[in-house]
């Protein structure tokens, strides 16, 4: 019988597995870093396509009122030189303006055909402008 370090296994002995350590160690890790650096860049990506969908409807509403406020001046629905809070306007263009400052918008077109009221309302934003223009009159 040998004895040390070279001795023979007894043949009904199952040959002995070693795993091998280190070669998945980390992967959930490297996994979920990688899941979270793509949701991370997907933000990052929609950041300017939310900013700007959220200020183009800021910039329509802001036009529709403004629209709205010059033609019940133009048709004597209200009055035409007024004041409201911190708002003063004269005119249907003055109203318009008034109310478009109210919205967080800037008016930059105001055009009064007759008793129709045309106007463009701009509202700035990190990646630029975007504006709405609105129509309104009397009906028919």
């Amino acid at each position: 019988m040998m004895t040390g370090r070279h001795a023979s296994a007894p043949a009904t002995a199952r040959p002995v597995r070693r795993r091998r350590l280190g070669l998945e160690d980390g992967a959930g890790t490297v996994a979920t870093i990688g899941v979270a650096g793509f949701t991370v860049g997907l933000a990052a990506l929609m950041l300017p396509i939310a900013t700007v969908s959220i200020a183009r409807h800021s910039a329509g509403a802001s036009a529709d009122a403004a629209a709205l406020a010059a033609a019940d001046v133009l048709i004597g629905v209200a009055v035409g030189d007024g004041r409201a809070g911190e708002y003063t306007w004269r005119g249907p263009c003055g109203a318009a303006e008034a109310i478009a400052s109210a919205g967080g918008a800037q008016l930059t077109a105001c055009v009064i055909d007759e008793l129709v009221a045309t106007v463009r309302a701009e509202v700035a934003t990190t990646f630029g402008a975007v504006s709405a223009t609105s129509t309104a009159g009397p009906p028919g």
